[in-house]
């Protein structure tokens, strides 16, 4: 039998004043049983968001057209378990051997542990618009992202003179920057007919950023 525990505690502060300023922070714990000994086994993941409702200020009154416009920007950490039970322990595994015409059992190197190995992290920041135009004839968001990992949960090659192909660590950095953008419109709406349509764009660049402090 495998045995897995995980526990998790979250916390979070929602504020808005007259639903133009808005503000989000969030602060989340979470422990798991596959990391390392020599760790807490806990990874704390905070997260802060802000949102700015420009369209319910006074001097977007005149501005007809726009119906709707939020500006909002976000930043948080948000972590990465993705390792199966007792990866971080040194084990063996049985293996069956003739000896003298009689087939034995022994024991034959495993897996090799690592009691340092915590949580990937992964840093993002994002930049958004939210905007509704021409009598929410036309809606859409904006979005820019920036995502750091950085710990990686990774394979280590070994010599295999060593008895171990590979040990599991914490290597490696990524980044993730993109953009997205979605639009929404009604062309046409009568009593009995309505054509609408959606567009989206995206872009996005992958980079390896470090592997093995290179």
């Amino acid at each position: 039998r495998d045995k897995y525990n995980i526990a998790s505690q979250m916390g979070r502060i929602n504020y808005s004043y007259n639903s133009k300023y808005l503000l989000t922070v969030t602060a989340r714990r979470d422990g798991s049983s596959v990391m390392g000994a020599n760790t807490t086994k806990y990874g704390l993941f905070p997260s802060v968001a802000l949102g700015w409702n420009i369209s319910r200020e006074n001097f977007m009154n005149k501005v007809e057209f726009i119906d709707n416009l939020k500006v909002r920007a976000s930043y948080g950490i948000t972590g990465n378990e993705a390792i199966s039970v007792y990866q971080t322990i040194t084990t063996d595994a049985s293996v069956r051997y003739p000896f003298t015409s009689v087939g034995n059992i022994g024991a034959l190197a495993s897996n090799l542990g690592n009691g340092d190995l915590h949580w990937e992290n992964s840093k993002t920041f994002n930049i958004g618009i939210d905007f509704t135009v021409l009598k929410n004839r036309i809606n859409g968001t904006i979005d820019w992202y920036e995502t750091n990992s950085e710990d990686l949960l990774l394979r280590r090659s070994l010599p295999i003179i060593t008895g171990y192909s590979f040990v599991w660590d914490n290597l490696g950095k990524t980044q993730n920057r993109g953009i997205e953008v979605m639009i929404n419109s009604d062309n046409v709406v009568t009593n009995h007919f309505k054509w609408s349509s959606s567009a989206n764009f995206s872009a996005n660049k992958n980079k390896l950023v470090e592997l093995y402090g290179d």
